[in-house]
């Protein structure tokens, strides 16, 4: 890994696969130069996933890298940043970089909604919250997955 203190050492990327949060963390892996590979979790029941690894909380991306454990992008983009120095993620100058942060504070708050309607529609009609899942959750885990989304609410 390109300027990073453990060079030999990929880093493992832990997501649900067709989030734009899996995306977004892999395109500055790939921007940063860091060497990874990409764990991909089932989708619905991917934060269940995230306990049973160790991490904090129940959010993704995930990042592991050594002894850096890091979740969500606006905490992987900063610890890329602090990681490998070339090709910053942030601005340096105050000004733009605060714009960045209020841009991303308001994205946290959209995707929060956007993940609240989702629940209303698993716990209002889990049939169709399961068709929805179903393309890229495993078979066993579809029923577990509605009855997580319906219970998150």
């Amino acid at each position: 890994m390109r300027g990073a203190a453990s060079p030999g050492r990929r880093a493992r990327l832990y997501v649900a696969p067709g989030l734009d949060t899996a995306a977004s963390a892999a395109l500055m892996l790939h921007h940063k130069g860091v060497g990874y590979e990409q764990r991909r979790l089932p989708p619905g029941v991917h934060a269940l996933a995230m306990v049973r690894l160790g991490f904090q909380s129940l959010g993704e991306p995930a990042l592991v890298h050594g002894p850096l454990r890091v979740q969500g992008t606006r905490r992987i983009a900063r610890a890329l940043d602090e990681l490998v120095t070339e090709r910053q993620l942030l601005p340096a100058d105050e000004r733009c970089r605060a714009s960045v942060e209020r841009t991303e504070r308001w994205g946290a708050l959209f995707q929060d909604a956007t993940r609240r309607l989702a629940y209303c529609a698993a716990r209002r009609d889990p049939g169709e919250f399961a068709a929805t899942i179903r393309p890229r959750t495993p078979r066993l885990l579809v029923p577990l997955a509605v009855r997580l989304a319906g219970a998150a609410q």
